[in-house]
């Protein structure tokens, strides 16, 4: 209470001491915790003042995988961080249960937030097996205020990959592509297959980019999609366009048909249409509204709204006000 199911991690036993002299502090922790695949331990000295912290010896052991290395934080003047630990042999499982394996590998990150400005360094190489598959996660970025690399995105499980790279050198240019047709080997009761590409070009004041999906044979426990189409857009002048199919919806034993969605707009003014086509509903709306910037107020109605099910046909007759203050 008040959460439903308990947390999969747990909080056994902690063994803490702490010495405090005129704003500095020294001590040393070390925790039992439960998770999903069994008990693990955390534990490091630390020190501080009342502007930083650092861990230089964190620890954390599970099973026969380890987990290790310094983390020093400081938040006098913004937040700033440093870590740098060295994973060998360690499974995911003991936090999420779903992802069984091994993880090996250097993960390093280092950066600050001040005047609402971000800067940072990060480097992550772990391989492994997870779910009984050959798995990879790698990424390299570095930048501060305008300028940014993404050198390196590659995430690959089994047979699913994405893999991306970018920049932000007064113009942005990036891509990631998704190749993900085995999707069951990702995760508990999923399957299917998606296919897509994320282009971002043009600048932080005028960003452009387009994004692909194609899905087929997607799902979900009991719920079913036969296939899925989405091509969104952000062109040059800051106008948006979204066309979204889903089609083959099924819920459990229900059949629910296809869905369409259509939109468009820009910062000031959208408009979107949905229906819905199946054999015992079908659905059709249309929506448009304004967006005040200043006020923080979106001013919109539905302007269109036909819906026949259960041999009844309902239709609106004059446009009805949506409004959110």
């Amino acid at each position: 209470y008040p959460l439903e199911q308990p947390p999969q991690v747990q909080l056994r036993r902690l063994k803490a001491q702490v010495q405090y002299n005129d704003g500095n502090y020294e001590g040393d922790f070390a925790g039992d915790l439960d998770g999903p695949a069994g008990a693990f331990k955390l534990s490091s000295p630390f020190k501080g003042d009342l502007g930083k912290v650092s861990l230089p010896q964190l620890v954390l052991e599970a099973g026969q995988g380890k987990a290790a290395g310094s983390v020093g934080v400081a938040f006098a003047d913004g937040v700033a961080w440093d870590a740098a630990l060295d994973l060998s042999q360690l499974n995911p499982a003991y936090w999420l249960a779903e992802m069984p394996g091994t993880l090996a590998g250097p993960l390093r990150s280092k950066g600050e937030v001040k005047n609402e400005k971000l800067s940072l360094n990060a480097d992550l190489d772990l391989k492994g097996r997870l779910r009984g598959q050959p798995a990879v996660l790698q990424l390299k970025a570095e930048g501060a205020g305008e300028q940014w690399t993404l050198g390196t995105l590659q995430v690959r499980l089994g047979d699913n990959q994405i893999v991306g790279s970018g920049s932000l050198q007064q113009r942005l240019a990036g891509q990631i592509d998704l190749n993900l047709p085995r999707l069951g080997q990702l995760w508990p009761q999923l399957q299917g297959q998606i296919k897509g590409r994320l282009d971002v070009a043009g600048t932080l004041q005028a960003p452009q980019g387009q994004l692909k999906l194609q899905g087929q044979q997607l799902i979900q426990a009991d719920n079913r999609l036969q296939a899925l189409t989405l091509d969104a857009r952000l062109d040059g002048n800051q106008k948006a366009l979204i066309d979204l199919t889903a089609s083959g919806i099924r819920a459990g034993e229900t059949a629910l048909g296809t869905l369409t969605a259509k939109g468009q707009g820009d910062i000031r003014q959208q408009q979107l249409d949905l229906a819905l086509e199946g054999p015992q509903l079908k659905l059709d709306l249309g929506l448009d509204g304004q967006w005040d910037k200043v006020k923080g107020n979106w001013r919109g109605r539905l302007a269109k709204g036909e819906v026949q099910a259960g041999g009844q046909d309902w239709k609106l007759q004059a446009p009805a006000k949506i409004e959110r203050l």
